[in-house]
Protein backbone atom coordinates (compact mmCIF):
# COMPACT_ATOMS: atom_id res chain seq x y z
CA UNK A 1 0.00 0.00 0.00
CA UNK A 2 1.49 3.18 -0.70
CA UNK A 3 2.39 5.92 1.37
CA UNK A 4 0.08 9.00 1.31
CA UNK A 5 1.88 11.98 2.57
CA UNK A 6 0.92 14.77 4.99
CA UNK A 7 -0.64 17.46 3.62
CA UNK A 8 1.50 19.95 5.86
CA UNK A 9 4.67 18.33 4.40
CA UNK A 10 3.70 18.64 0.84
CA UNK A 11 2.81 22.19 1.69
CA UNK A 12 6.94 22.50 2.70
CA UNK A 13 8.37 20.99 -0.08
CA UNK A 14 5.93 23.45 -2.34
CA UNK A 15 7.03 26.12 0.40
CA UNK A 16 10.75 24.92 -0.32
CA UNK A 17 10.54 24.56 -4.33
CA UNK A 18 8.85 28.14 -4.41
CA UNK A 19 11.95 29.55 -2.54
CA UNK A 20 14.50 28.00 -4.50
CA UNK A 21 12.29 29.49 -7.89
CA UNK A 22 12.53 32.99 -6.43
CA UNK A 23 16.00 32.45 -5.21
CA UNK A 24 17.27 31.25 -8.65
CA UNK A 25 15.14 34.45 -10.46
CA UNK A 26 16.82 36.69 -8.09
CA UNK A 27 20.34 35.30 -8.86
CA UNK A 28 19.94 35.03 -12.40
CA UNK A 29 18.50 39.02 -12.29
CA UNK A 30 21.57 39.71 -10.72
CA UNK A 31 23.68 38.20 -13.34
CA UNK A 32 21.98 40.05 -15.89
CA UNK A 33 22.73 43.65 -13.88
CA UNK A 34 26.31 42.60 -13.85
CA UNK A 35 26.69 41.67 -17.86
CA UNK A 36 24.72 44.96 -18.90
CA UNK A 37 27.22 46.70 -16.15
CA UNK A 38 30.03 45.38 -18.20
CA UNK A 39 28.47 45.56 -21.69
CA UNK A 40 27.95 49.40 -21.09
CA UNK A 41 31.41 49.17 -19.55
CA UNK A 42 32.78 47.80 -22.67
CA UNK A 43 30.82 50.20 -24.80
CA UNK A 44 32.15 53.06 -23.54
CA UNK A 45 35.34 52.05 -23.50
CA UNK A 46 35.77 51.16 -27.22
CA UNK A 47 33.88 54.50 -27.66
CA UNK A 48 36.84 56.22 -26.10
CA UNK A 49 39.26 54.26 -27.99
CA UNK A 50 37.49 54.84 -31.80
CA UNK A 51 37.73 58.82 -30.64
CA UNK A 52 41.17 58.35 -30.18
CA UNK A 53 41.93 56.10 -32.92
CA UNK A 54 39.69 58.68 -35.31
CA UNK A 55 41.42 61.89 -33.91
CA UNK A 56 44.95 60.03 -34.68
CA UNK A 57 43.91 59.23 -37.87
CA UNK A 58 42.72 62.87 -38.72
CA UNK A 59 46.06 64.31 -37.44
CA UNK A 60 47.84 61.82 -39.74
CA UNK A 61 45.86 62.86 -42.71
CA UNK A 62 45.81 66.69 -41.77
CA UNK A 63 50.00 66.23 -42.28
CA UNK A 64 49.98 64.50 -44.79
CA UNK A 65 47.79 67.43 -46.49
CA UNK A 66 50.52 69.85 -45.31
CA UNK A 67 52.76 68.07 -46.83
CA UNK A 68 50.80 68.04 -50.35
CA UNK A 69 50.23 71.25 -50.17
CA UNK A 70 54.01 72.56 -49.59
CA UNK A 71 55.09 69.90 -52.58
CA UNK A 72 52.58 71.47 -54.94
CA UNK A 73 53.80 75.43 -53.71
CA UNK A 74 57.55 74.07 -54.35
CA UNK A 75 56.86 72.59 -57.89
CA UNK A 76 55.52 75.91 -58.77
CA UNK A 77 58.08 78.12 -57.31
CA UNK A 78 60.68 75.90 -59.31
CA UNK A 79 58.53 75.78 -62.84
CA UNK A 80 58.88 79.91 -62.32
CA UNK A 81 62.13 79.75 -61.54
CA UNK A 82 63.28 77.56 -64.38
CA UNK A 83 60.60 80.29 -66.46
CA UNK A 84 62.68 82.58 -65.83
CA UNK A 85 65.73 80.99 -66.33
CA UNK A 86 64.91 79.92 -69.69
CA UNK A 87 63.73 83.50 -70.63
CA UNK A 88 67.07 85.13 -69.70
CA UNK A 89 68.80 82.61 -71.63
CA UNK A 90 66.61 83.25 -74.57
CA UNK A 91 67.44 86.57 -74.21
CA UNK A 92 70.91 85.98 -73.73
CA UNK A 93 70.91 84.14 -76.85
CA UNK A 94 69.09 87.10 -79.27
CA UNK A 95 71.63 89.35 -78.00
CA UNK A 96 74.95 87.31 -78.66
CA UNK A 97 73.48 86.49 -82.57
CA UNK A 98 73.12 90.55 -82.95
CA UNK A 99 76.61 90.68 -81.59
CA UNK A 100 78.18 87.99 -83.92
CA UNK A 101 78.30 90.35 -86.51
CA UNK A 102 81.08 92.68 -85.43
CA UNK A 103 84.47 92.27 -85.25
CA UNK A 104 85.87 88.98 -83.03
CA UNK A 105 87.72 91.24 -80.42
CA UNK A 106 84.87 93.44 -79.93
CA UNK A 107 82.40 90.63 -80.22
CA UNK A 108 83.88 88.69 -77.35
CA UNK A 109 84.40 91.68 -75.22
CA UNK A 110 80.53 92.22 -75.46
CA UNK A 111 79.43 88.82 -74.52
CA UNK A 112 81.79 88.74 -71.97
CA UNK A 113 79.77 92.16 -70.87
CA UNK A 114 76.14 90.64 -71.21
CA UNK A 115 77.40 87.55 -69.44
CA UNK A 116 78.65 89.36 -66.52
CA UNK A 117 75.72 91.96 -66.58
CA UNK A 118 72.76 89.55 -66.86
CA UNK A 119 73.25 85.91 -65.74
CA UNK A 120 75.28 83.87 -63.24
CA UNK A 121 76.90 80.96 -64.25
CA UNK A 122 77.53 79.76 -60.68
CA UNK A 123 74.02 79.24 -59.99
CA UNK A 124 72.91 75.63 -60.26
CA UNK A 125 69.96 75.96 -63.15
CA UNK A 126 67.83 73.48 -61.01
CA UNK A 127 66.45 74.75 -57.52
CA UNK A 128 65.90 71.12 -55.90
CA UNK A 129 66.51 72.23 -51.83
CA UNK A 130 63.16 72.67 -51.14
CA UNK A 131 62.45 68.97 -52.78
CA UNK A 132 65.20 67.73 -50.37
CA UNK A 133 63.32 69.10 -47.54
CA UNK A 134 60.18 67.69 -48.23
CA UNK A 135 62.09 64.45 -49.12
CA UNK A 136 63.25 64.36 -45.20
CA UNK A 137 59.33 65.19 -44.22
CA UNK A 138 58.09 62.39 -45.78
CA UNK A 139 60.68 60.07 -44.55
CA UNK A 140 60.12 61.16 -41.44
CA UNK A 141 56.40 61.16 -41.55
CA UNK A 142 57.16 57.12 -42.40
CA UNK A 143 58.82 56.58 -39.20
CA UNK A 144 55.96 57.78 -37.60
CA UNK A 145 53.39 55.38 -39.83
CA UNK A 146 55.92 52.88 -38.78
CA UNK A 147 55.93 53.40 -35.14
CA UNK A 148 52.16 53.06 -35.12
CA UNK A 149 51.93 49.88 -36.96
CA UNK A 150 54.16 48.20 -34.55
CA UNK A 151 51.86 49.95 -31.65
CA UNK A 152 48.81 48.38 -33.21
CA UNK A 153 50.47 45.05 -33.70
CA UNK A 154 51.47 44.92 -29.98
CA UNK A 155 47.57 46.07 -29.47
CA UNK A 156 46.32 42.53 -30.95
CA UNK A 157 48.87 40.62 -29.67
CA UNK A 158 47.17 42.36 -26.22
CA UNK A 159 43.48 41.93 -27.05
CA UNK A 160 41.81 38.49 -26.97
CA UNK A 161 39.38 38.19 -30.29
CA UNK A 162 37.85 35.71 -32.52
CA UNK A 163 41.26 35.23 -34.27
CA UNK A 164 43.85 35.69 -31.99
CA UNK A 165 42.76 33.85 -28.78
CA UNK A 166 44.27 33.38 -25.26
CA UNK A 167 44.81 30.31 -23.92
CA UNK A 168 41.96 28.76 -21.88
CA UNK A 169 41.34 28.70 -18.45
CA UNK A 170 41.50 25.00 -18.36
CA UNK A 171 40.83 22.89 -14.92
CA UNK A 172 40.95 19.14 -14.54
CA UNK A 173 37.52 17.61 -13.87
CA UNK A 174 38.07 15.07 -10.72
CA UNK A 175 34.65 13.68 -11.55
CA UNK A 176 36.01 12.12 -14.69
CA UNK A 177 38.88 10.87 -13.82
CA UNK A 178 39.74 7.18 -13.05
CA UNK A 179 39.73 5.45 -9.49
CA UNK A 180 43.65 5.22 -10.29
CA UNK A 181 44.23 8.66 -10.54
CA UNK A 182 44.38 11.33 -7.57
CA UNK A 183 43.55 15.17 -8.90
CA UNK A 184 45.04 17.61 -6.82
CA UNK A 185 42.58 20.17 -4.46
CA UNK A 186 43.69 23.10 -7.30
CA UNK A 187 42.27 20.62 -9.89
CA UNK A 188 45.78 21.28 -11.99
CA UNK A 189 47.68 18.23 -11.13
CA UNK A 190 46.68 14.96 -12.15
CA UNK A 191 49.28 11.36 -10.78
CA UNK A 192 48.96 8.15 -11.51
CA UNK A 193 49.15 6.48 -7.61
CA UNK A 194 49.29 3.05 -9.06
CA UNK A 195 46.66 1.72 -6.45
CA UNK A 196 42.55 2.45 -6.81
CA UNK A 197 41.21 4.51 -4.67
CA UNK A 198 37.50 5.00 -3.48
CA UNK A 199 35.93 7.24 -5.44
CA UNK A 200 32.34 7.96 -5.90
CA UNK A 201 30.64 6.36 -9.18
CA UNK A 202 29.20 8.32 -11.80
CA UNK A 203 28.57 8.16 -15.71
CA UNK A 204 31.32 11.07 -16.25
CA UNK A 205 33.93 8.14 -14.96
CA UNK A 206 36.39 6.62 -16.99
CA UNK A 207 36.55 2.68 -15.39
CA UNK A 208 38.58 1.19 -18.04
CA UNK A 209 41.69 3.51 -18.71
CA UNK A 210 43.37 5.67 -16.44
CA UNK A 211 42.28 8.60 -17.93
CA UNK A 212 40.78 12.42 -16.95
CA UNK A 213 39.48 14.75 -19.00
CA UNK A 214 39.78 18.76 -18.67
CA UNK A 215 36.70 21.11 -18.56
CA UNK A 216 35.30 23.16 -19.75
CA UNK A 217 34.14 21.24 -23.01
CA UNK A 218 34.32 22.91 -26.81
CA UNK A 219 32.06 22.68 -29.39
CA UNK A 220 32.78 25.94 -31.63
CA UNK A 221 36.12 28.40 -31.35
CA UNK A 222 39.66 28.16 -31.00
CA UNK A 223 40.92 26.94 -28.09
CA UNK A 224 44.46 26.04 -26.28
CA UNK A 225 45.96 24.65 -23.71
CA UNK A 226 49.74 23.81 -22.19
CA UNK A 227 50.37 20.77 -20.14
CA UNK A 228 53.65 20.18 -17.86
CA UNK A 229 54.09 16.40 -18.66
CA UNK A 230 56.63 13.92 -16.99
CA UNK A 231 58.97 11.82 -19.40
CA UNK A 232 59.19 8.96 -16.69
CA UNK A 233 56.30 6.89 -16.88
CA UNK A 234 53.74 6.53 -19.84
CA UNK A 235 51.12 9.09 -21.00
CA UNK A 236 48.81 10.28 -23.84
CA UNK A 237 46.68 13.93 -24.20
CA UNK A 238 44.88 15.44 -27.05
CA UNK A 239 40.84 15.97 -27.15
CA UNK A 240 37.87 13.02 -27.02
CA UNK A 241 34.41 12.95 -27.93
CA UNK A 242 31.89 13.63 -24.99
CA UNK A 243 30.12 10.29 -26.73
CA UNK A 244 33.07 8.09 -25.86
CA UNK A 245 31.95 5.15 -23.74
CA UNK A 246 33.99 5.72 -20.45
CA UNK A 247 32.68 2.54 -18.78
CA UNK A 248 34.39 0.08 -21.40
CA UNK A 249 37.68 -0.64 -23.16
CA UNK A 250 37.74 1.77 -26.33
CA UNK A 251 41.10 2.20 -28.85
CA UNK A 252 43.12 5.76 -28.27
CA UNK A 253 42.60 6.69 -32.07
CA UNK A 254 40.68 9.07 -34.21
CA UNK A 255 38.30 6.33 -35.61
CA UNK A 256 37.36 5.93 -31.68
CA UNK A 257 36.95 9.61 -31.33
CA UNK A 258 40.15 10.50 -29.58
CA UNK A 259 43.05 12.61 -30.92
CA UNK A 260 46.29 12.51 -29.53
CA UNK A 261 49.94 11.97 -28.74
CA UNK A 262 51.70 10.34 -26.50
CA UNK A 263 54.63 8.74 -24.92
CA UNK A 264 55.36 4.89 -24.99
CA UNK A 265 58.70 2.93 -24.31
CA UNK A 266 60.71 6.80 -24.93
CA UNK A 267 59.15 7.25 -28.11
CA UNK A 268 56.48 10.16 -28.89
CA UNK A 269 53.97 8.48 -31.31
CA UNK A 270 50.91 10.44 -32.62
CA UNK A 271 47.92 7.62 -31.83
CA UNK A 272 46.90 7.03 -35.17
CA UNK A 273 46.08 3.87 -36.91
CA UNK A 274 48.55 2.45 -36.94
CA UNK A 275 50.78 4.89 -34.60
CA UNK A 276 53.01 7.27 -36.20
CA UNK A 277 56.22 7.86 -34.71
CA UNK A 278 57.52 11.28 -34.52
CA UNK A 279 60.98 12.09 -34.18
CA UNK A 280 61.64 15.48 -31.89
CA UNK A 281 64.86 17.11 -31.55
CA UNK A 282 64.78 17.45 -27.64
CA UNK A 283 62.23 16.22 -25.21
CA UNK A 284 60.00 19.19 -25.10
CA UNK A 285 58.93 20.07 -21.05
CA UNK A 286 55.24 21.40 -22.43
CA UNK A 287 52.68 20.41 -24.95
CA UNK A 288 50.34 22.77 -26.46
CA UNK A 289 47.47 22.01 -28.08
CA UNK A 290 45.59 23.54 -30.34
CA UNK A 291 42.16 23.12 -31.17
CA UNK A 292 40.52 24.63 -34.30
CA UNK A 293 37.26 22.99 -34.10
CA UNK A 294 35.44 24.73 -37.51
CA UNK A 295 38.59 24.00 -39.49
CA UNK A 296 38.86 20.37 -37.77
CA UNK A 297 42.64 20.63 -36.59
CA UNK A 298 43.76 19.62 -33.46
CA UNK A 299 47.58 20.55 -33.40
CA UNK A 300 50.70 20.22 -31.23
CA UNK A 301 53.76 22.46 -30.29
CA UNK A 302 56.30 22.69 -28.15
CA UNK A 303 55.54 26.10 -26.70
CA UNK A 304 59.14 26.85 -26.25
CA UNK A 305 60.70 25.98 -29.13
CA UNK A 306 57.29 27.29 -30.89
CA UNK A 307 57.99 23.81 -33.33
CA UNK A 308 54.74 21.59 -34.67
CA UNK A 309 55.12 17.95 -33.08
CA UNK A 310 51.14 16.79 -35.00
CA UNK A 311 48.78 17.96 -36.25
CA UNK A 312 45.50 15.85 -36.85
CA UNK A 313 42.46 16.85 -39.42
CA UNK A 314 39.35 15.50 -38.63
CA UNK A 315 35.72 16.90 -38.88
CA UNK A 316 33.87 17.46 -35.80
CA UNK A 317 30.23 17.11 -34.94
CA UNK A 318 29.92 16.74 -31.06
CA UNK A 319 31.53 18.49 -27.76
CA UNK A 320 35.04 17.78 -27.29
CA UNK A 321 37.19 17.48 -24.14
CA UNK A 322 40.54 17.97 -23.38
CA UNK A 323 42.23 14.28 -22.87
CA UNK A 324 44.51 12.90 -20.49
CA UNK A 325 45.83 8.97 -20.23
CA UNK A 326 48.19 8.06 -17.72
CA UNK A 327 48.41 4.26 -17.88
CA UNK A 328 51.68 3.66 -15.71
CA UNK A 329 52.56 4.21 -11.65
CA UNK A 330 54.37 7.78 -10.79
CA UNK A 331 53.19 9.23 -14.50
CA UNK A 332 51.97 12.57 -14.16
CA UNK A 333 50.78 15.84 -16.06
CA UNK A 334 50.09 19.65 -14.98
CA UNK A 335 48.43 22.05 -17.00
CA UNK A 336 50.18 25.25 -17.22
CA UNK A 337 47.61 28.30 -17.00
CA UNK A 338 49.25 31.52 -19.13
CA UNK A 339 47.78 34.87 -20.72
CA UNK A 340 50.05 34.63 -24.11
CA UNK A 341 48.94 34.27 -27.53
CA UNK A 342 47.50 30.62 -28.94
CA UNK A 343 49.46 30.15 -31.72
CA UNK A 344 53.01 29.30 -31.37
Amino acid sequence: MEKIENPLELKKKRNTVLELEIKGVRKSQELLRQTETERQMIISEFEKFHQFLTQKEQDFLAQLKEIDKAILKAQDENINKLLEERALLSNLLREMEKKHQKPENQFLEDIRTILRSRHDNTKPLMPTYKFLDLDKRIKNFSRKHLNLSNCLQQLKEILPSPLLEIKDSMSLDPETANAFLMVTEDHQHVKNLGTKQAVSRNPKRFSYFSCVLGSPGFNSGRHCWDTEVINGGYWGLGVIKESVNRKQWFKLRPEEGIWAIGLYESQYQALTSPCTSITLKEKPKKIRVVLEYEEGLVSFYNPETKSPIFTFSAVFTEKLFPFFWLPSKGSSITLCPSRESCFP
